[in-house]
């Protein structure tokens, strides 16, 4: 594959967020950790700039905030 028609991981994580929002002019609403935004967001079980490409869909979710509230949970005890 032609790696100078890949897109970085940070490129990536930006484009599903606050890049996102943007388009949709909800900016000021999602797309960003911020105070007074809607917390909706996910945890996951290793930082996905650290590792293999090849390895990202092996991250497990360990928790899923929609509105602020554990819709999925499955953060060690």
């Amino acid at each position: 594959m032609d790696t100078a028609k890949r897109i970085s991981v940070e490129e990536a994580i930006r484009a599903y967020t606050i890049n996102g929002a943007y388009q949709l002019r909800l900016e000021d609403q999602i797309g960003s950790i911020e105070v007074g935004k809607k917390a909706d967001l996910i945890v996951l079980g290793k930082n996905l700039l650290e590792g293999k490409l090849e390895d990202i869909h092996k991250t497990p979710v360990l928790l899923t905030l929609m509105d602020g509230k554990a819709r999925y949970d499955k953060l060690p005890a």
